[in-house]
């Protein structure tokens, strides 16, 4: 059976990446089907081993390396130009949203060229990101824009309830503008997708409604009666099981208690507050649209944690058994068809 290869992006290094990928990773030894490339500057990492007394080999190589045989060791492929910077912990600065900006270049790299099999990335520092030179609102759009992928969406998984999302890090008065029939539409299908990819038929899709109520039949406003009623009736003719639109203040709550497997949000917060609500120390952003699986840690860098020993990995440690686990069923699908 072929191992699933995953690259692990060190994010801001002021932040509490290193420390929470290292103890996600101190709770995988004993899968053996996973195969870690931890990418960013050598001395970050091992100074986070250092401080959490790492009980494995952090090992320095170089690309070539990645065809050889994986050992006990954790493999790290370093950025030359920082080896001999430091960081503040706690303190971001556009010399650490460069590395983030560069440890996620690199990382999609590798998976274009087929080197990885999937790409987890630790959490960055927007602001720092942007000073960088980076000019993307996140990770999602940084993507996207890096893999030339036409569309690209923002699911929030976690075993109790998931999300996907139809805008992402927009202001609210411009949410509208995103939705369209054919956004929609897109958004449904991927979120299929996603869901078929982790568990097989039967399965429901909810849409959640723009306005409160679902708009009371234009009481509220008419983009459930112009927009998200004919686009889930269209889907419904393309076979896919999704079903809407219902009361955002009711829709979250039927999914918790296991009547629909994703729901659909209008917009950012509308899907991320009841998400993190429920599943803040396990939820998984997922990035759904490009030629490979990207998930995330649902928490930021979390500065005031940084270099304390403090910080909690979980929510890394569901990000790197899922994007393994979407890789694997990829792949085996693919070996199907």
């Amino acid at each position: 059976m072929k191992k699933i290869r995953l690259a692990i992006t060190i994010g801001d290094p002021a932040g509490i990446g290193p420390e929470v990928t290292l103890k996600a990773l101190q709770n995988m030894t004993e899968d053996k089907t996973i195969e870690i490339l931890l990418i960013g500057p050598y001395h970050f990492w091992q100074a986070a081993g250092e401080m959490l007394n790492f009980p494995f080999e952090l090992k320095k190589i170089n690309l070539p390396a990645i065809a050889t045989e994986m050992s006990q060791s954790i493999k790290v492929i370093s950025i030359p130009d920082f080896e001999m910077e430091s960081v503040m912990p706690g303190i971001s600065t556009p010399f650490t949203g460069r590395i983030a900006g560069q440890a996620i270049e690199y990382a999609v790299q590798l998976a274009l060229q087929k080197h990885v099999d999937a790409i987890v990335t630790a959490p960055i520092q927007k602001e720092s990101l942007n000073q960088a030179g980076y000019h993307f609102p996140g990770h999602t759009e940084m993507l996207q824009s890096l893999t030339g992928s036409k569309s690209v969406k923002m699911i929030m998984y976690s075993p109790k309830l998931s999300t996907i999302l139809i805008s992402t890090h927009v202001a609210i008065q411009e949410t509208a503008g995103w939705l369209t029939e054919a956004n929609l539409l897109e958004t449904i299908q991927m979120g299929v997708q996603f869901i078929q990819n982790l568990k097989k038929p039967p399965f429901r899709i909810a849409v959640a409604a723009y306005n409160p109520h679902a708009g009371e039949g234009g009481l509220f406003g008419s983009e459930e009666i112009k927009i998200i009623a004919p686009t889930i009736q269209k889907a419904r003719q393309m076979g896919l099981p999704v079903e809407g639109p219902f009361s955002p203040d009711t829709v979250f709550a039927n999914a918790l208690q296991g009547k629909y497997d994703l729901v659909v949000a209008m917009y950012h917060d509308q899907g991320l507050i009841p998400f993190k609500l429920v599943a803040f120390d396990e939820g998984v952003n997922v990035t759904a649209g490009l030629p490979f699986w990207r998930t995330s840690p649902d928490h930021g860098t979390a500065l005031d944690l940084a270099g304390k020993n403090q910080a909690n990995h979980h929510s890394m440690l569901e990000a790197i058994r899922l994007a393994a686990r979407l890789a694997a069923n990829t792949m085996a699908a693919r070996i199907r068809f």
